[in-house]
């Protein structure tokens, strides 16, 4: 699986490994029809229900894609909203219009490295939906509003953005699946921007390496 999402990012077209996500027999059914929406092309929440026959299924449905476990090889980013606006997506929206652009042809919007930037944290913290965290009060709090220190279970930690996850002053819930991995780059290298947060970004290259990098070391207007 990890292969084939380096190769559909570089624009590649390997064959799609054999997927068995595990679910309710109604999500079943979505991610089966999430599968069935050709690449380049988006379908709506509604047109989705009616697609399984439960046209007045719109809510569940649109809770069964959110619930979707393998996000990309079954395609739930190619869901929009009634008025054909880009909805939530847990990997974020900027992902979302990335893979969208990528599907339909167009030429994919890399960006120059003109800064080089090392990794600081080797085993950083990850997780999952629903999954629990601990939170860490640091002095270096602050440098950039809305990262905070977590630890998870397995205590690894790193820092995280605060609104993924749910209340609690000294633990919380995560809403969606995170990874606080940093990405090392060179001056001259491309990335392709997913998601940003409070002055980084979540990139990825040319080779598909993936992870986060200060918005500070990319060049301006490219």
């Amino acid at each position: 699986a990890a292969d084939w999402l380096i190769e559909h990012l570089r624009g590649g077209a390997a064959a799609m490994p054999r997927l068995a996500p595990q679910g309710t027999p109604f999500q079943q059914q979505v991610w089966k029809a999430l599968l069935e929406i050709p690449s380049g092309q988006t379908i709506t929440y509604g047109a989705l229900a009616e697609s399984i026959g439960k046209p007045n299924a719109t809510r569940a449905v649109a809770a069964a894609v959110g619930r979707n476990p393998i996000s990309v090889l079954v395609p739930c980013h190619r869901v929009i909203g009634s008025n054909g606006s880009l909805t939530g997506y847990a990997g974020g929206l900027g992902r979302k219009q990335a893979l969208l652009t990528l599907e339909s042809g167009a030429a994919l919007p890399w960006t120059r490295v003109a800064r080089a930037y090392q990794a600081q944290y080797a085993d950083p913290i990850e997780v999952d939906i629903g999954d629990s965290v601990r939170w860490v009060d640091r002095a270096d709090e602050g440098e950039f509003p809305g990262w905070k220190w977590a630890v998870a279970p397995d205590q690894r930690g790193g820092w995280v953005p605060r609104g993924y996850f749910g209340p609690g002053e000294t633990q919380s819930i995560a809403r969606r699946h995170y990874h606080a991995g940093e990405l090392s780059v060179a001056a001259g290298d491309q990335v392709l921007e997913l998601d940003e947060f409070s002055g980084w970004v979540s990139v990825i290259d040319r080779s598909g390496r993936g992870g986060w990098i200060p918005r500070s070391v990319l060049a301006r207007g490219t």
